[in-house]
């Protein structure tokens, strides 16, 4: 069971008390007391009496992720503004439970939270880290060719400067007479060398 070992609870880590702190922060500015998030809670179909908000600020019962986002929901905020620590700095500790044994800074953290780069060096390169947690995007069909059609314009104006630069403004484009593939058409856009709108090559797993 998560977060049982040998029977025994394991101890609440820096995450944990990051959460606790910002939860009793955030209801603070909002001005809610425990029965007016309650019920919010409620209202959102998670209820967590007065009694058990008390409890989690208190650090005397323990957040799920069910209740982190119903409580993220309920203040109006991300998970991030949950998970993390509320300022953003070099010189600002930004413990995170699991991080290695160098504690890293709320910068560091934040940055690793929203997907530029990992927390530590030894998990690679930023662009691979940013590739490994970057979401799949499932386009539509009018989505995939409104994306071609900005990419074709840009495109254009982007030949067009480089000729301007170079001096060639009234030489013609040897590129400028050929047509790129309609935009619905994904067969010929397999044929180019770039697609900016690729259509996925698997199929999408049930939910």
């Amino acid at each position: 069971m998560l977060g049982v070992m040998a029977g025994k609870q394991l101890p609440s880590g820096p995450t944990s008390l990051t959460v606790r702190a910002n939860i009793a922060l955030l209801r603070s500015e909002r001005r809610m007391t425990y029965a007016e998030l309650s019920r919010e809670l409620e209202r959102r179909g998670h209820l967590i009496p007065p009694l058990g908000l008390r409890r989690i600020e208190a650090g005397e019962r323990r957040v799920d992720v069910d209740d982190l986002m119903t409580l993220a929901l309920s203040l109006g905020v991300n998970a991030h503004a949950l998970l993390l620590p509320p300022l953003k700095g070099s010189e600002i500790p930004g413990a995170v439970t699991g991080a290695e044994a160098d504690a890293p800074n709320s910068r560091q953290v934040w940055d690793w939270a929203v997907g530029l780069r990992p927390l530590s060096p030894l998990e690679g390169s930023p662009s691979a880290f940013r590739d490994r947690v970057r979401p799949l995007e499932v386009l539509t069909d009018d989505e995939r060719a409104s994306r071609r059609r900005t990419w074709i314009v840009a495109e254009r104006l982007r030949r067009q400067e480089d000729r301007e630069r170079g001096g060639l403004a009234g030489v013609e484009d040897p590129e400028e007479g050929s047509e790129e593939p309609d935009p619905r058409d994904d067969a010929a856009w397999a044929l180019q060398d770039f697609d900016p709108a690729p259509p996925l090559t698997f199929d999408l797993p049930n939910a």
